[in-house]
Parts: C-alpha cells; sequence; structure tokens
C-alpha cells in the first residue's frame, strides 16, 4: 500500500470514528456464520431458554450452513429472494418466521456496528408469506351450551354475564 493511499484510509477511518462507528467492524468482511454466531453468543444467550431454543431450531439451523463463508454484506438480494423461496416451498409459515428472526438478528448486529448493513433488510415479511388463510367456523350447539352454563356458573359482574349472553345470542358482527 502506497503512503497516499494509507492516509486516505486514515481520514476514511478518523470520519467514522467522528461519526462514533467503529472503523475496524466497519472495515471488517464479517461472513454470515460469524455474524450468526455473534448474535448467538452475546444476544440469545442472555435470552430465556425456551425463546434461546426458538431461535437455535429456526434461525441457526436454516442459516448456519446456508451463505458459509461469504461477508454477509455481499449476500445480494437474489440471493436472499432465492434462498427464501426455497425455504417457502419446504415450508411457508417457517418461511415468515425465518425472515423475521433473521431482521431482527440483522437489526440487532447493526445496532452494535458488527455489520454495516445487508441486503435482507430490503425484504418484507408480506413478500415471503402471504399469510394463513381465513376460514370459517360456527361454533356447535354444544359448544353454545357449554359456553352459556360456564357463563351461568360463573362469578363475574350480571352486566358482564348479560352482554356476553346477548353476544352469543345475536352475534359480533363487524358489518
Amino acid at each position: 500500500m502506497s503512503l497516499k493511499d494509507a492516509r486516505i484510509i486514515v481520514g476514511q477511518m478518523r470520519e467514522l470514528y467522528t461519526k462514533g462507528l467503529n472503523p475496524k467492524i466497519y472495515f471488517s468482511e464479517e461472513v454470515s456464520e460469524a455474524t450468526l454466531q455473534y448474535w448467538l453468543d452475546k444476544y440469545v444467550s442472555t435470552l430465556r431458554s425456551n425463546t434461546q431454543m426458538l431461535y437455535k431450531s429456526v434461525l441457526y439451523n436454516s442459516m448456519h450452513t446456508e451463505f458459509k463463508s461469504v461477508p454477509i454484506s455481499n449476500i445480494s438480494i437474489s440471493s436472499w429472494v432465492s434462498f427464501f423461496d426455497k425455504q417457502e416451498k419446504a415450508n411457508p409459515k417457517k418461511a415468515r418466521v425465518l425472515l423475521v428472526q433473521l431482521k431482527s438478528m440483522l437489526n440487532w448486529c447493526m445496532s452494535r456496528q458488527f455489520i454495516a448493513s445487508c441486503e435482507a433488510m430490503k425484504l418484507s415479511s408480506n413478500s415471503v408469506d402471504k399469510g394463513a388463510n381465513a376460514g370459517s367456523r360456527v361454533l356447535t350447539y354444544y359448544e353454545l351450551a357449554k359456553i352459556w352454563t360456564a357463563l351461568e356458573k360463573s362469578k363475574i359482574v350480571s352486566s358482564n354475564k348479560i352482554l356476553h349472553q346477548l353476544i352469543l345470542l345475536y352475534g359480533c358482527r363487524l358489518s
């Protein structure tokens, strides 16, 4: 490296430092597996055991081998889209949860300045899975009778009891 290039880089690093950014982290090309491991060690390890298990089962198991030894800032949006298309074919609901957890992880790492940016942040959760289809279900007479008797036996205020019974009789419609 020439002295002229070194002076330019030092100026860039000084500017980053005055902005509050760590130049070492900013210029480092953290690979995706290192970013994931950093997040697991520093953040997930502080959570409850069930939450840790959830993150490890969804995010870690899906991501730890996918973009091995590739800097996370170099993964293109098209690579992310093809990855989530593959995940969506396997399990649409898991793909949506995976994207939400991935964005949470990336947001956390960016706020700690471990990574500068990531193209996956441009994806919206609606682009991965269109969501569950709403079904229609009507309570049976037996289920209605159980609710009615439970209301009768409960010790709630009579105005609340009457309100619930009226809702059962006439229905609670939005239109």
